[in-house]
């Protein structure tokens, strides 16, 4: 079921693969040319279109433009959980805390991605990681 907040936007699609307007342009010049922002979009429509391989695909792209690109790391984890491939999300999400250790999304991603394997004293430490984070964080808030 949709959320009546997100109307589906139709999207140009140059084939099951694509989803950008090419424009006069060759496709290859397209490529060549493409920003982490624009892969990072692909892989988000590929991942709402449960295309998780090309998502995988798109967000990797994007992190060979930025290795550090968060939005990417994020989505990339998530892909690779959905497909099945929780070790390598395990390692995602490891590599994402390298870039920001105070990433609350990043520990708590950890630590569901921990439970999946039934790694629960790993999954609580995370999760825990997490809650602290975001206390912190409401507390810098509070007393701005």
């Amino acid at each position: 079921m949709k959320s009546e907040y997100f109307a589906e936007a139709p999207r140009p699609q140059v084939d099951d693969c694509c989803y950008f307007d090419i424009g006069s342009t060759g496709i290859a010049d397209r490529i060549a040319t493409m920003t982490k922002e624009e892969y990072f979009e692909l892989a988000v429509n590929a991942f709402g279109d449960d295309k998780l391989d090309l998502s995988i695909e798109n967000y990797q792209k994007a992190l060979e433009l930025d290795p550090q690109y968060q939005d990417a790391l994020h989505g990339l984890g998530m892909a690779l959980f959905n497909h099945g491939r929780v070790e390598e999300a395990i390692t995602t999400a490891k590599r994402l805390i390298e870039v920001d250790a105070d990433d609350v999304l990043a520990h708590t991603s950890l630590s569901m991605f921990y439970q999946s394997l039934n790694r629960i004293e790993d999954a609580e430490k995370e999760g825990n990681v997490a809650r602290i984070l975001g206390w912190k964080q409401e507390l810098r808030k509070d007393q701005k």
